[in-house]
């Protein structure tokens, strides 16, 4: 991989003082993947929370292995980091409207959830990790090459404990097959399209229109060990950290929460706002909100203006930002792009598309 030439002074991220003006969230759209992961453009990997856990909080004992035994689950391989941005953009070339305009993407960013997650955590998690970008006809494309290590497999299946895909039957079977919202949404005038895996939602009946979707209350189902009783107070939780960053910025209000105990068995279910997760009690005061959102925003800008004279979307410009032992928001330092060429970033259907649109 090539270092790019610098003609500019060095850069650094620095936060600067200036207001952060944070538009709501628009959803404008809805797909699925199935099972093998293939796109549909439809609704049909919508899935509900069971009406038996609406009260919360409540006592369970929901033995996550002996389920994971009795079930035929196989570990399934990690996304390719580019796979959900190409999915993605399968569902612009399929829903063009309120998407395109002057014959363009209408935004000024277009990725998957995971990016914004990690770029608002920059600031205080010590993990680093590699962002590529791509310019097609005045849009950037960002995808995160760095992949989460999975947890174990039985770790994954509380979801299936709790939601339905039929409100009105809960003994409906859960497919492995994944519901992902479409939404857009503003900071300081830098206009984000973007697409996030959606858990489920609370309703009484079935949705099957975005209008009756953005009535519902999208969750996000977790589970995590039960450190309550050896929790500190100076103990800095990244965990609700990474809660907030991943459920704030597509506006989920509500995580609903099993807490297992050493034997993986879930215990008890409560309903975690993702409002309270900026107070104090849960951020341990190590990291802030405008911090966060401060630090999103100079990364776009930052990647906006280095790719002020670039658009061609085989050209990548890979950031990295690196891992550290140092903690807290003084980490600011420079960051450069590799450049190099990826005639696979955007497929040449999707390049093709965008190149001849002619919707207004």
């Amino acid at each position: 991989m090539a270092r790019r030439k610098q003609n500019k002074k060095s850069t650094k991220l620095t936060l600067d003082e200036q207001e952060i003006e944070l538009g709501d969230s628009v959803i404008v759209g809805a797909y699925s993947t199935d099972e093998n992961r293939e796109f549909k453009n439809d609704m049909s990997a919508l899935k509900y929370l069971k009406k038996s856990y609406w009260t919360t909080p409540q006592d369970v004992n929901i033995n996550l292995k002996e389920i994971c035994n009795n079930m035929e689950l196989t570990d399934s391989k990690p996304h390719n980091y580019l796979e959900r941005l190409n999915l993605f953009t399968k569902f612009i070339q399929k829903n063009p409207e309120n998407i395109i305009k002057n014959r363009k993407i209408d935004a000024d960013f277009v990725c998957f959830r995971g990016v914004l997650t990690w770029l608002l955590g920059s600031v205080y998690n010590c993990q680093g990790f590699t962002l590529e970008a791509v310019k097609l006809k005045g849009t950037i494309y960002l995808a995160l090459k760095t992949v989460k290590e999975q947890p174990p497999i039985h770790l994954t299946i509380f979801e299936s404990c709790v939601l339905t895909s039929n409100p009105n039957d809960e003994s409906s079977s859960i497919k492995k097959d994944e519901f992902n919202v479409v939404i857009k949404r503003e900071l300081n005038g830098l206009k984000i399209l973007f697409a996030a895996e959606c858990d489920g939602i609370i309703s009484e009946d079935v949705v099957d229109s975005i209008n009756k979707l953005e009535l519902s209350k999208l969750i996000e189902i977790k589970t995590r060990f039960d450190k309550d009783v050896h929790y500190v107070k100076t103990f800095h939780d990244h965990r609700k950290l990474d809660f907030w960053c991943q459920s704030f910025i597509p506006s989920i209000d509500i995580i609903y929460l099993g807490k297992r105990d050493d034997q993986d068995v879930v215990k008890r279910i409560e309903k975690l706002y993702v409002k309270s997760l900026e107070e104090p009690e849960h951020s341990a005061k190590f990291w802030d909100k405008d911090v966060c959102l401060k630090r999103l925003r100079e990364w776009l800008r930052h990647i906006k203006t280095d790719m002020s004279d670039v658009d061609d979307p085989c050209t990548v410009f890979c950031y990295e930002w690196k891992e550290r032992l140092k903690k807290g928001p003084q980490n600011d330092f420079p960051v450069w792009a590799d450049q190099h060429q990826n005639e696979e970033f955007l497929s040449c259907d999707y390049i093709s598309f965008i190149n001849n649109l002619k919707y207004n």
